[in-house]
């Protein structure tokens, strides 16, 4: 075909013709582009956009958008975020972070009881759970300490000691890292994951194919029983909670697949290592029988922190993962000790 166009067109010509077709094509595509900025996607709204009889019959007995005093929204250039402030207005300040599925009602037997004792209490609901929008985003650490950073400026906090539970210790850990000023002297982390790099199926998780077929129903419901999305018993409150969120939030299911995939579960071993947790002294709690993450990850984690930085791991014998829930009592004694606690060393 080229040879054939050639032997019709004198080569002077041909040449020609050549460069004007490429010239137009270019001033066709040139044409077709927009000087104005693509719209970024409005996140996907949380729990508090459901009808309201829908949250009258199935959210507000177990997670009402009341479930805490002092609620608000925070319209932040990322998404709207819920949050509550419990405890007098000047005691020392507390942001409580949770982890993976379980949002607000993690703290429901921590955070009123810090306040009573107070202090000055932040519960929030991570982008993806609750009442808190969901973002079109990867859900990397970045995203969350990006979060709670606009969070505190929002609210006009200068700093505030910072307490993670699960996923939510290197939340923490990696909001020390890069967002020291905010942060007060004191951390907690309990049951701290970061170091998960060998858990099985997080490499696939969430990647473009995988996610692709949750419009189908029947693979949507395999991937929420492999995730233990499941009805639970009437008794079985953390997992209802999680189950809900799943059945009410269309996004809920591929945003903790984004987070398996590209969150906090694993390769965090230089938050935990930030020269920021110098001069910072941090509270470790661990379950001696937690199952998601290992009892020993604890130890790594206070193995990591640097010199200089003052720290006591302490294991709550016989406690599960969910230790907010099963063992509120001996957490709240630990932390109530740590944080009233005017002199610190480090031990285990």
């Amino acid at each position: 075909m080229h040879e054939a166009l050639q032997s019709l067109i004198p080569p002077r010509a041909y040449k020609w013709t050549i460069a004007s077709g490429i010239l137009l094509w270019g001033l066709y595509q040139h044409s077709q582009r927009s000087d104005l900025p693509e719209v970024p996607r409005k996140a996907r709204p949380g729990l508090y956009s459901l009808p309201p009889s829908v949250r009258k019959q199935a959210i507000n007995e177990i997670y009402p958008e009341d479930i805490y005093p002092g609620g608000g929204y925070a319209d932040l250039p990322i998404g709207r975020v819920k949050y509550w402030l419990l405890g007098p207005e000047h005691g020392e300040k507390l942001v409580l972070v949770h982890g993976f599925s379980i949002p607000g009602p993690i703290w429901r037997l921590l955070a009123p009881r810090l306040a009573d004792a107070g202090y000055r209490v932040l519960v929030f609901d991570l982008y993806g759970r609750g009442y808190s929008d969901a973002p079109y985003s990867d859900y990397t650490v970045e995203l969350y300490k990006t979060q709670l950073a606009l969070l505190l400026q929002y609210l006009r906090w200068e700093k505030a000691h910072i307490a993670g539970n699960s996923m939510g210790g290197p939340i923490a850990a990696a909001f020390v890292d890069q967002f020291p000023h905010l942060v007060d002297e004191k951390i907690i982390l309990s049951a701290p994951a970061g170091l998960l790099d060998s858990v099985p199926g997080l490499n696939y998780a969430a990647s473009p194919w995988y996610l692709s077929l949750l419009i189908i129903p029947l693979f949507k419901k395999h991937v929420r029983k492999s995730m233990g999305l499941v009805a639970g018993g009437p008794k079985d409150e953390l997992k209802t909670i999680a189950n809900l969120q799943a059945d009410h939030l269309p996004s809920f299911v591929s945003v903790l697949l984004l987070t398996e995939r590209h969150g906090p579960f694993r390769g965090q071993h230089s938050s935990f290592k930030s020269k920021h947790f110098v001069g910072k002294k941090v509270l470790i709690l661990q379950g001696s029988q937690d199952d998601i993450v290992p009892p020993e990850h604890a130890e790594r984690v206070k193995n990591l922190l640097p010199p200089g930085t003052s720290c006591e791991l302490v294991y709550l014998d016989g406690a599960p993962h969910d230790i907010p829930i099963t063992h509120a009592d001996a957490m709240f004694r630990e932390i109530s000790r740590f944080l009233s606690a005017s002199h610190y060393v480090c031990s285990s």
